[in-house]
Protein backbone atom coordinates (compact mmCIF):
# COMPACT_ATOMS: atom_id res chain seq x y z
CA UNK A 1 0.00 0.00 0.00
CA UNK A 2 1.36 3.43 -0.88
CA UNK A 3 1.98 6.14 1.64
CA UNK A 4 -0.92 8.67 1.75
CA UNK A 5 1.56 11.55 1.67
CA UNK A 6 3.04 10.23 -1.60
CA UNK A 7 -0.42 10.06 -3.23
CA UNK A 8 -1.15 13.58 -2.03
CA UNK A 9 2.07 14.88 -3.57
CA UNK A 10 1.53 13.04 -6.85
CA UNK A 11 -2.00 14.42 -7.19
CA UNK A 12 -0.76 17.95 -6.64
CA UNK A 13 2.05 17.44 -9.13
CA UNK A 14 -0.47 16.35 -11.79
CA UNK A 15 -2.64 19.39 -11.04
CA UNK A 16 0.42 21.64 -11.24
CA UNK A 17 1.40 20.21 -14.62
CA UNK A 18 -2.15 20.62 -15.91
CA UNK A 19 -2.25 24.23 -14.71
CA UNK A 20 1.10 24.98 -16.35
CA UNK A 21 -0.11 23.44 -19.60
CA UNK A 22 -3.24 25.62 -19.50
CA UNK A 23 -1.20 28.74 -18.80
CA UNK A 24 1.18 27.85 -21.63
CA UNK A 25 -1.74 27.37 -23.99
CA UNK A 26 -3.17 30.76 -23.03
CA UNK A 27 0.21 32.42 -23.58
CA UNK A 28 0.50 30.86 -27.02
CA UNK A 29 -3.08 31.87 -27.84
CA UNK A 30 -2.48 35.50 -26.85
CA UNK A 31 0.83 35.57 -28.76
CA UNK A 32 -0.92 34.23 -31.86
CA UNK A 33 -3.63 36.88 -31.51
CA UNK A 34 -0.99 39.58 -31.14
CA UNK A 35 0.85 38.43 -34.24
CA UNK A 36 -2.42 38.26 -36.16
CA UNK A 37 -3.32 41.79 -35.13
CA UNK A 38 0.14 43.07 -36.03
CA UNK A 39 -0.10 41.66 -39.54
CA UNK A 40 -3.64 42.97 -39.93
CA UNK A 41 -2.83 46.49 -38.73
CA UNK A 42 0.27 47.11 -40.81
CA UNK A 43 -0.42 49.93 -43.26
CA UNK A 44 -0.62 48.93 -46.87
CA UNK A 45 1.08 51.04 -49.52
CA UNK A 46 -1.83 53.06 -50.88
CA UNK A 47 -1.97 53.64 -54.57
CA UNK A 48 -1.51 57.31 -55.42
CA UNK A 49 -4.66 59.03 -56.64
CA UNK A 50 -4.98 59.45 -60.38
CA UNK A 51 -3.96 62.89 -61.59
CA UNK A 52 -6.76 65.06 -62.86
CA UNK A 53 -6.16 66.47 -66.38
Amino acid sequence: MSDPQTRFDRRHLVLLLAALACIGGLVLFVAELDLGLDSGLTPQNPTPPAKQP
